[in-house]
């Protein structure tokens, strides 16, 4: 295989991993924050907004903003095959 097609592997590798693990930190995150939540009875009366505005559950973007969502990790991997490619021409080349 030759070390372009590697290289491009790798990023796509990284990138997919890197992605899930920020999805994984966002989804503790939130789990954490609705099983730690224990309402004041009296006070959430008064203002019934305070969890809602802190944990958004269920809730569903625009196609715009997936569009946004999604060109994280293709950036992501088109920089790791950039640096990896780079540093592969400057000092590994044989």
């Amino acid at each position: 295989m030759q070390k372009k097609w590697r290289f491009l592997i790798e990023a796509a590798v990284a990138a997919i991993v890197v992605f899930l693990a920020v999805q994984a930190y966002l989804m503790a995150q939130g789990m954490l924050l609705t099983r730690s939540y224990a309402p004041d009875l009296i006070e959430q009366y008064a203002q019934a907004e305070a969890l809602s505005n802190t944990v958004q559950i269920a809730s569903w973007a625009s196609p715009s903003s997936w569009f946004f969502y999604a060109i994280g990790p293709v950036i992501g991997g088109v920089m790791y095959y950039g640096i990896r490619y780079t540093i592969w021409q400057a000092y590994g080349k044989k």
